[in-house]
């Protein structure tokens, strides 16, 4: 929809480069540790909760408004160098969120301030909480030199983790096989692959090339093969995960954790590792015989299909057989399904849904990338209204899809909470947030537009649930704010969500077929819901 309300807050400008994300990362950390040198400083008395975790919780909001967007260039733009800057800047960030936390004198500092304030509660309570669980966990508490040693750990971890994703992000395999050895894969995918001068056709190891193949592709050993070289795709990782592995191990050593998993679950609803020891194994308890007899189900079928299979069922056999089930089960065809699900039409039918879901309305917005406006031609752009908005009181925030798979992009699908959503130190306006959702959706082909799968139709539903995590959260304290919860409950809000996707009116509502425009039949609704009944069903 379109209004001619002016937003309250500009949208963020993508004109940055290499040297400008690096001056600005260096500005951003210089005002947040001049902050925090003039928390230390304080003399006792004054050590109040507003002087000190007021102005901490003031100091955070002014890098997370940046610092997440300035480092999110490393997983969509199209310049290595500008990405290469990126990576750089949530190195700089990290480790200056290490130096933050290690700094015994701004401990110091709030533990005089919790001790003098009144009695707290709401989201001041749990500022407080956390920012002296942060101060033990950072070991503050350990002997100087211990303290040290910890520091040069964390950072020597983070910039190991973020070399891992930057790893995944820049990863460019890819693979060929003859026409023949593609047999049974849908004409419309193979049109999509390149034709070397050779005959063979190429591919890459990107969701919308790679899992096509593991479905229909009739040859096992082009499973196998595709299957090894997707899994190896990111060998030069290998040695990364090592170290960080034993980084891990060496930090839960030093802060007098029993492993990692109790430094990490501590924080988290969870709390600790033997209660997900405990989880896994009741799980495991009740699914191990389901999955038995799924496994034994699908291992007669390809004993009728392979007649020279050699007994066992292995991992490249489970998309094939598992879709070869269904059809024959159900008498559903994946391929037929996805004629109904035209991009073009499934994502603005979701936005709909959304918008009358939650009472809100899509506005969108010029993209000019000459301007700065988005990073990528292809990105589309939204400011977020309350539905029916008179005036500024109702914007939400701003929303960005980037949807389609290019060279050097985030691999998968995803959401970054760009900008956070919190109170300004006047108490009486906000920051407002912006997210962008991350996907790979497949392109358009000679002889069709791009189609999604329901697999596809679902995971996009499930990602615009974190894009209004994000912007319908209200947090005084940008660190609280959307998805910014406890780890573990981070999903829940969008996999409640993606319940509508199984729902007939929703369903029917999100479809129409490619050229005839029709819904999905009430039959071929009815066996979309039974395959999600079955546990075999469930790919």
């Amino acid at each position: 929809m379109t209004n001619k309300l002016q937003p309250p807050q500009p949208a963020p400008v993508w004109n940055h480069t290499p040297e400008s994300l690096k001056a600005e990362v260096n500005a951003v950390i210089t005002a947040a540790r001049t902050t925090h040198d003039k928390v230390a400083a304080l003399p006792k008395p004054e050590r109040t909760f507003a002087n000190v975790f007021g102005a901490l919780a003031e100091a955070e909001a002014a890098i997370d408004s940046r610092g997440e967007l300035l480092g999110f260039y490393q997983h969509v733009s199209q310049d290595s160098a500008l990405r290469d800057a990126s990576a750089d800047v949530e190195v700089a960030l990290k480790e200056f969120g290490i130096e933050r936390e290690m700094r015994i004198d701004l401990f110091e500092a709030a533990k005089d301030a919790k001790a003098s304030a009144n009695a707290l509660s709401g989201e001041d309570e749990r500022l407080a909480e956390k920012i002296l669980l942060e101060g033990k966990r950072a070991g503050l508490d350990l002997s100087e030199s211990d303290r040290k040693e910890l520091e040069s750990l964390k950072k020597e971890l983070s910039g190991l983790c973020v070399q891992f994703q930057k790893n995944c992000n820049e990863e460019k395999g890819r693979i060929a096989f003859t026409p023949e050895e593609l047999e049974g894969i849908p004409a419309d995918v193979l049109s999509g692959y390149t034709k070397r001068d050779d005959g063979k056709l190429e591919l890459t190891f990107k969701t919308p090339d790679v899992m096509p193949l593991f479905k229909y592709a009739k040859n096992p050993v082009t499973r196998r093969t595709a299957w090894e070289g997707y899994e190896s795709r990111v060998t030069v990782n290998t040695a990364v995960f090592e170290k960080v592995l034993d980084l891990r191990r060496k930090i839960a050593v030093l802060l007098k954790y029993p492993t990692w998993a109790d430094y990490i679950t501590e924080v988290k609803m969870v709390k600790n590792a033997q209660a997900v020891i405990d989880f896994i194994a009741d799980v495991e308890s009740k699914l191990r015989p389901v999955g038995e007899r799924d496994r034994a189900a699908l291992l007669e079928l390809k004993k009728k299909e392979e007649a020279d299979a050699d007994g066992n069922f292995y991992v490249w056999d489970w998309y094939y057989y598992d879709r070869l089930y269904v059809e024959r089960t159900l008498d559903l065809d994946d391929t037929l399904i996805k004629e109904y699900f035209p991009v073009d039409v499934v994502v603005p039918t979701i936005m709909k849904v959304y918008q009358d879901l939650l009472g809100v309305d899509f506005v969108a917005l010029s993209n000019d990338v000459e301007k700065g406006d988005v990073w990528h031609p292809e990105v589309q752009r939204f400011a977020v209204w309350e539905a029916g908005a008179t005036d500024a009181s109702g914007f939400i925030g701003y929303t960005y899809l980037d949807l389609y798979p290019r060279e050097g992009k985030y691999s998968h699908a995803a959401v970054w909470p760009l900008v956070p959503g919190f109170d300004l130190p006047d108490g009486k306006t906000r920051n407002y947030p912006v997210t962008a959702m991350v996907a790979n959706l497949a392109k358009p082909t000679p002889d069709r537009p791009a189609l999604m799968t329901h697999d596809n139709v679902v995971t996009f539903f499930h990602e615009m649930g974190h894009v209004f995590h994000g912007l319908l959260s209200t947090t005084k304290y940008s660190r609280f704010h959307g998805t910014s919860v406890s780890r573990d409950f981070v999903e829940a809000p969008s996999q409640m969500l993606e319940n509508w996707c199984w729902v007939p009116k929703v369903l029917s509502k999100m479809s129409s077929h490619y050229k005839t425009k029709e819904p999905l039949s009430d039959e071929l609704i009815d066996k979309i819901i039974k395959r999600c009944a079955y546990p075999i069903l469930a790919a």
